[in-house]
């Protein structure tokens, strides 16, 4: 160990070899190593799904919603008091009846007895009248010969005046004439008081017989009162009466709900309405044939039959899965918006299948809480394109390269999930239907076009149609 140690002074001699190999084996592999080859970076297309845009008749529309009410509902309240002498066969709430059927007769016995008290009155009257003309004609007769003897006894103090002058005639004589004419003519005067007094009299009695007249039509009327008939066909409710229970005049009985007409009041923003009436305006700029004029009319639209001629209308009530539709008529516009909700509300009538409506299970009744869709019967040309390609007012859309490019585009209105679009794209464009959260302008897409709807808003559909 010693004399090896005597070779080599220090240890640390002994790590020079093992350095030695390795740097040479490291410059033997470099120097034999091939140079690699250098590959271009390659940009990756974006998988995304787009739709093409088509200019097409668009049929805008408004959804509101309201409740169905009755469109006559008529409440029977008792004129006349008394007991319940008959009744409908089945008077109860829900019962159809038909109009002029019977539905309740009060017992008519004490107005009938009245109707013959103020026929009674009435003769009495007509006998005064009469007994009155015939007095007044009597008077008449009797003046005519009392004033013809008035001239006889005229002529007799005349002629005693003249004898008296002659003497042949007694004072006493001529003072009797004098005195018998004086009584004649006291006669004529009392006549002709007693017949001026006749037009009052007459007139009075006159008036009586029209009084007792008047009582016994109201009489009449009192006995047609007790009873009651149906004003029109519909459906009873509120009922609560049976017979013999005694109903007091004014009393409240029941209603009758006419259930082949329902209408619904369904409110609707005034936002909704604009564009609504706006999208069907005959176009402004003759560039854009079809699109509505950026005119916004005012809401309140002609009411009646120019309403119901420009837009149509569909009720659908829901209950769990059941859905039920039914066609509906706008008739007219409430006065005033709501106070609370400053809606406007549009009336729209459903008319019931014939029948009997209250047998009709699936009849729109009064009561159902209903979803209206109003829909313009004229078509306005415009693009469409799905909510969820809009994002902060603007679209991509993909040029011929496949790369994404922005551009801002102006909304009309909006149509159920989509929205029609007035200006930035045009006819055939590809419009990116769901951007990504983070995206590029200019990024190459591959483009995977949707299958388009069939053209729903381009023509009329069914309102069960519409809501598949």
């Amino acid at each position: 160990m010693s004399r090896f140690s005597r070779w080599i002074p220090s240890r640390r001699w002994l790590l020079i070899p093992p350095v030695v190999i390795g740097v040479t084996v490291v410059m033997i592999l470099a120097n034999s190593q091939k140079e690699l080859a250098r590959v271009a970076p390659q940009e990756t297309s974006i998988p995304l799904l787009v739709t093409q845009v088509q200019a097409e008749p668009i049929f805008a529309e408004a959804i509101g919603f309201g409740t169905a009410r009755a469109r006559r509902v008529w409440t029977a309240v008792s004129e006349v008091g008394g007991r319940i002498r008959q009744t409908h066969h089945n008077l109860r709430s829900g019962i159809h009846v038909e109009q002029g059927q019977l539905l309740i007769h009060i017992d008519p016995i004490d107005y009938e007895l009245r109707v013959q008290q103020r026929r009674a009155d009435l003769a009495q009257f007509e006998a005064q009248l009469e007994q009155l003309e015939l007095g007044r004609t009597a008077d008449q007769h009797s003046l005519e010969i009392q004033e013809n003897l008035l001239k006889v006894r005229e002529s007799e103090v005349r002629r005693f005046q003249q004898l008296g002058e002659s003497a042949a005639a007694s004072q006493s004589e001529q003072e009797t004439a004098q005195a018998t004419w004086l009584q004649q003519a006291q006669s004529v005067q009392t006549l002709k008081n007693s017949l001026m007094l006749y037009p009052a009299q007459i007139a009075a009695a006159e008036a009586n017989v029209n009084l007792a007249k008047s009582r016994r039509a109201e009489a009449e009327r009192d006995v047609e009162r007790t009873t009651i008939v149906a004003p029109f066909s519909g459906v009873l409710s509120d009922v609560s009466l049976e017979p013999n229970q005694y109903v007091a005049p004014g009393e409240r009985l029941f209603q009758l709900l006419d259930t082949q007409l329902v209408e619904v009041e369904a409110q609707f923003s005034q936002a909704q309405l604009s564009q609504l009436w706006t999208s069907h305006l005959p176009s402004s700029d003759p560039a854009s044939p079809g699109m509505a004029s950026q005119a916004t009319p005012s809401p309140y639209a002609p009411p009646g039959s120019k309403l119901a001629a420009g837009l149509s209308a569909v009720v659908t009530t829901r209950s769990g899965d059941v859905t039920r539709t039914y066609t509906g008529q706008p008739v007219r516009i409430s006065e005033s918006l709501d106070d609370q909700t400053r809606t406007l509300g549009i009336v729209i009538r459903v008319r019931n299948e014939e029948g009997v409506p209250g047998s009709q299970p699936f009849a729109l009744r009064p009561g159902a809480y209903c979803e209206v869709t109003l829909t313009a019967k004229a078509a306005t040309t415009a693009m469409l394109i799905p909510r969820s390609c809009l994002e902060a007012g603007s679209v991509f859309v993909v040029d011929h390269e496949n790369r994404l490019r922005r551009r801002e585009v102006r909304v009309g209105f909006a149509l159920r999930d989509h929205v029609v679009i007035s200006e930035g794209v045009s006819d055939g464009d590809l419009v990116v239907v769901n951007p990504p959260a983070i995206v590029m302008d200019g990024a190459l897409i591959e483009p995977e076009i949707i299958q388009r709807r069939p053209r729903a808003f381009a023509s009329s559909l069914s309102a069960s149609e519409t809501r598949e």
